[in-house]
């Protein structure tokens, strides 16, 4: 009867034990889900701040090439798929 009692007692503490470490499994995936999400919004961000900063840059290269123009200078057309690089190389 003891080893019966010994033996619920132990059964019920790993159970509590398993429990606990769950829990605390379940906090530590759902704290990485959180940065993930917060990392991914932040690279959504700089992507767009990306794509503003190329189309401002081509804006800023096709208007000096028409001032140049206007004060008779000349430049070689922008590619089909300007890129910062060609651009300013």
């Amino acid at each position: 009867m003891l080893n019966k009692e010994v033996d619920g007692t132990k059964a019920v503490e790993c159970t509590l034990k398993a429990i606990e470490l769950a829990d605390s499994l379940r906090k530590e995936v759902d704290t990485k889900w959180e940065s993930g999400a917060t990392l991914k919004a932040h690279v959504d961000m700089l992507s767009k701040r990306l794509e503003d900063a190329k189309s401002i840059g081509l804006a800023a290269a096709e208007l000096y090439m028409g001032a140049l123009e206007q004060f008779g200078g000349s430049t070689s057309p922008l590619s089909s798929q300007p890129s910062a690089f060609n651009i300013f190389s």
